[in-house]
C-alpha cells in the first residue's frame, strides 16, 4: 500500500492519478490531508511507500516521518513540496526520494523504479538464506537486524524476550556457519 499525505486536497489527487498513469493500482493508493490522522493509518495499517508534503499545518513531513519510524515504521519515504531548502534534512531522514512539485511524471516513474528495485534487491536476498535452513521468525530476526535494529527493538516489535531474539541470533550464525552478522549479510 502507498499514503499520500498533504494537506491540499488537489496536490493529493494530482499525485494520486499520476501514481495511476506510472501503472500503480488505483486501490493500492490511499490519500490522508491531516499528518496526525495519517500517523494513525500508518500505525494501523500495511504501507510501504509514504508520499509526504514537507510543509504541512501542526506537524510537518519530517515531523511525521520521525513519528511512524518511532513507532516502528520501516517503509520507505518520498518527500514532495515545492521547496529546495528541505534536501539536505530529507537526507538525512534516509528519504528514498525528494521530489518537486509540480512533480514530472518521468520524476515519478524513475523515483518509483528506484523504489522497487529496492523492494526486490531486499526481498531476494533474504530468501537466499532460507537455503541455510533458517526459520520465517529468524528470517524476520535477520531483516531488522539488517536494518539496524537491536535485539531490544527486535524483541518489541516481535512480542519476544531479548533473551529470545539473541538466541535466534546464534542460531542463524550457527546454521550458516558464520561468525558474526557482518558476515551474515555478505551471504545476501
Amino acid at each position: 500500500m502507498k499514503l499520500i499525505v498533504d494537506d491540499s486536497n488537489e496536490a493529493c489527487e494530482r499525485l494520486r492519478s499520476m501514481l495511476i498513469a506510472c501503472g500503480e493500482t488505483e486501490k493500492e493508493i490511499e490519500v490522508e490531508t491531516l499528518p496526525r490522522k495519517a500517523r494513525e493509518r500508518v500505525a494501523a495499517g500495511d504501507y510501504e511507500l509514504l508520499f509526504l508534503d514537507v510543509e504541512m499545518p501542526r506537524m510537518t513531513g519530517m515531523e511525521l516521518l520521525k513519528s511512524v519510524r518511532a513507532d516502528g515504521y520501516t517503509g520507505h519515504a518520498i518527500f514532495t513540496t515545492s521547496h529546495h531548502k528541505y534536501s539536505i534534512q530529507a537526507l538525512r531522514e534516509e528519504a528514498l526520494d525528494y521530489l518537486l512539485k509540480p512533480v514530472m511524471h518521468q520524476e515519478l516513474k524513475d523515483a518509483l523504479e528506484r523504489f522497487y528495485s529496492k523492494r526486490r534487491a531486499y526481498e531476494k536476498n533474504f530468501e537466499a538464506l532460507m537455503e541455510y535452513g533458517l526459520t520465517k521468525r529468524q528470517i524476520e530476526i535477520a531483516r531488522r537486524i539488517f536494518q539496524g535494529k537491536t535485539s531490544a527493538q527486535i524483541a518489541d516489535e516481535l512480542f519476544l524476550s531479548k533473551h529470545t531474539v539473541d538466541t535466534h541470533r546464534r542460531n542463524m550464525l550457527k546454521a550458516t556457519g558464520c561468525k558474526s552478522t557482518t558476515e551474515l549479510f555478505r551471504l545476501l
